[in-house]
């Protein structure tokens, strides 16, 4: 009894030293220059309705400076079903029905998304931009894509087979440096 608990404490604390060292490397990568650091913490408890899963995931994003771009990387693990597509929405917290800004996988879009776990990473450009129109962001807006990223007025939805409505969620916001 002893030795399995104490296998598994060294399964957690490895998995929170690898945790921390994958954060401090993805912050350097993403912020050089001193750019602003946006994340969301990825669970099935802030979807709307909540959901009971043990995925989880993590976001960051980082503008560009000159309001070009936004480079992106998420990750999530433990999915119950697969994953089907993964959008930036537009809205507030506690709040559904935001529209979508950018797919980051999935969908119509041609990058698949990883199945259950795994990382995606890449460029949203204002070829990426899909509105929402009814919200004021017309295609292609992407400076007014960023503005509403540095408000928190954005949220990460994981789609999944299980959980179509999204089995993962989290408002995006600054991070304290």
């Amino acid at each position: 009894m002893k030795k399995t608990t104490l296998l598994s404490l060294k399964k957690i604390v490895s998995v929170g030293v690898f945790s921390l060292m994958l954060n401090v490397w993805s912050n350097a990568v993403l912020a050089d220059n001193h750019e602003a650091i946006y994340a969301a913490k990825l669970s099935g408890f802030s979807s709307i309705p909540s959901v009971y899963t043990p995925a989880w995931g993590k976001f960051k994003a980082v503008p560009d400076k000159y309001g070009k771009y936004i480079y992106f990387e998420m990750y999530y693990d433990a999915l119950l079903g697969d994953a089907k597509s993964a959008h930036i929405h537009f809205g507030q917290s506690f709040a559904n029905g935001g529209g979508i800004i950018a797919t980051l996988c999935g969908g119509n879009y041609t990058k698949p998304c990883p199945t259950y776990s795994g990382w995606v990473k890449g460029k949203i450009t204002y070829k990426d931009i899909e509105g929402p129109k009814g919200q004021g962001i017309y295609p292609g807006d992407i400076k007014s894509a960023i503005k509403v990223l540095k408000k928190g007025l954005t949220y990460i939805n994981v789609h999944t087979s299980k959980f179509p409505k999204g089995e993962l969620r989290g408002q995006v916001y600054l991070v304290d440096k």
